[in-house]
């Protein structure tokens, strides 16, 4: 390896020492393929190298380390250019996390409050079940104290028609008894009644001067006797009604 490489190496180049190593500052400094100037040479063994300097080789290596510290540079450039565009990656990645977050947040808020509606949901149709069947055994309560009194009116009636034509038979009976025991005070009201008015008769024929024939009398007989027999059937009419 050359020299000058393993001087400089990989680390940043210092620019006073390859302002010395420049084969372009002067033309005393221009040498031949084979050519080993005595100050390289010195260099070179202060640098720790007993090999003699070649000077193609030497202008190799220096055009390399020009090479890779503007390569680096270009990097640095590069990454400089790219840093407001990261800069803004990273911005953009952030809100997209936040928004994330916030979606994710808001999910779950909406989960939560549906299970909340799903809760009172289900708490609100239980309560109206309960209301429902409530009213469902309020109905049939009612429904069943009306069958109760459907069914007291109908045997109420039926007691009804079972009772009324017996009291009204007892009634009939009552009513022909008392006509029976009334009969032999209406018979005898009636013949007092006939007895008054055939007194009167004769009695105002005395005082006509009228005389009373034995015909009269047998027509008075008879009118009575009739008058028995008419009562002793009416009796014998109600006996039997």
């Amino acid at each position: 390896m050359s020299p000058i490489l393993k001087y400089v190496g990989e680390e940043p180049v210092d620019q006073e020492k390859l302002d010395l190593m420049s084969l372009e500052e002067s033309p005393e400094r221009q040498f031949g393929e084979n050519e080993e100037p005595e100050y390289i040479q010195q260099e070179a063994e202060e640098m720790g190298s007993t090999e003699p300097v070649n000077n193609h080789q030497l202008q190799q290596d220096i055009e390399h380390v020009f090479t890779e510290a503007a390569g680096r540079q270009g990097k640095a450039a590069e990454s400089n250019a790219k840093e407001p565009q990261l800069q803004q990656e990273d911005e953009r990645a952030t809100t997209k996390h936040e928004q994330l977050q916030s979606n994710k947040e808001q999910a779950e808020q909406e989960q939560l409050r549906e299970a909340k509606e799903r809760t009172f949901e289900e708490a609100q149709l239980q309560y109206e079940a309960q209301q429902r069947t409530a009213e469902q055994q309020e109905q049939e309560q009612i429904l069943h104290k009306e069958q109760a009194r459907q069914a007291a009116r109908v045997e109420q009636e039926h007691l009804k028609q079972e009772t009324e034509p017996r009291a009204a038979t007892e009634q009939e009976e009552q009513k022909h008894l008392q006509r029976e025991a009334k009969q032999p005070q209406i018979l005898h009201e009636e013949c007092a009644t006939q007895a008054a008015a055939r007194a009167e008769q004769e009695q105002f024929q005395k005082e006509a001067g009228l005389i009373t024939t034995s015909q009269q009398v047998e027509e008075e007989r008879a009118l009575h006797k009739e008058q028995e027999k008419q009562a002793h059937l009416n009796r014998e009419e109600v006996a039997a009604g």
